[in-house]
C-alpha cells in the first residue's frame, strides 16, 4: 500500500506539528512548571527543617526554664557573696553581731582606700578590738565563714589583762570586705 504524495505530506506536516507543539509544550510550559516545583521543593525541604528545628527547642523549653532558673539562683547566691553595692552598713553590722555573739568589743571601725582589683575591689577597714584568745579565735573564724566574703589580713594582737572587763588581748586587724567590679 503506497501512500500518496498528497498523504505523505499530510504525514510530515502532522509529525512536524506534533514535534512543534511538544517543543513549544516543553520549553513554555513544561520546563518552567518543572524549575517552579524543584524550587518550591526545596524550599519546603528548607521550612520543614528549620519547623522540625524549632519544635526541637520548644521541646527543650522546659529544661531551658529550668537551667535559666538554676542560673539566676547562682547569680543571686553570687550576688550576696560578692555584692555589686559597697554597703558597708552591713559590713558593720556583721561585725558587731558576731562580735557580741563571742564576746569581743570592737573599739574601732574605720574604712581604708578601695583597691580596685581585676574584678572586684577590695575595701579594708580597720579595727580595733578587746577580747579574749578564744573568743577572739571563734570571732575572726565566724567573720571568714560569712555568706559575704570577709577576710582578716594583718592580725596584731598584745596581751594586756583587764581583770575588770575580763580581756586578756588587745589589738587590731584590717577586715577585707569585697565588691564586684562588673
Amino acid at each position: 500500500m503506497a501512500l500518496s504524495k498528497q498523504q505523505q505530506q499530510q504525514i510530515v506536516m502532522v509529525v512536524m506539528f506534533v514535534a512543534g507543539f511538544s517543543y513549544v509544550y516543553w520549553n513554555y510550559l513544561l520546563k518552567p512548571t518543572n524549575a517552579k516545583i524543584t524550587k518550591l521543593d526545596t524550599e519546603l525541604t528548607r521550612v520543614l527543617d528549620e519547623v522540625e528545628t524549632m519544635k526541637r527547642t520548644a521541646n527543650r523549653l522546659p529544661a531551658l526554664q529550668r537551667e535559666f532558673d538554676d542560673l539566676n539562683a547562682q547569680v543571686g547566691q553570687a550576688e550576696k557573696r560578692l555584692p555589686k553595692e559597697k554597703n558597708l552598713e552591713e559590713v558593720l553590722r556583721i561585725v558587731t553581731t558576731e562580735a557580741i555573739k563571742h564576746h569581743v568589743s570592737i573599739l574601732s571601725f574605720s574604712p581604708g582606700t578601695e583597691r580596685p582589683q581585676n574584678y572586684f575591689i577590695e575595701i579594708p577597714i580597720n579595727l580595733s578590738f578587746q577580747g579574749q584568745f578564744h573568743t577572739l579565735g571563734k570571732f575572726l573564724s565566724v567573720l571568714g565563714q560569712q555568706e559575704r566574703i570577709l577576710a582578716a589580713r594583718n592580725v596584731q594582737v598584745t596581751y594586756s589583762p583587764n581583770t575588770k572587763k575580763g580581756h586578756t588581748l588587745n589589738g587590731s586587724f584590717s577586715l577585707l570586705a569585697y565588691v564586684f567590679k562588673g
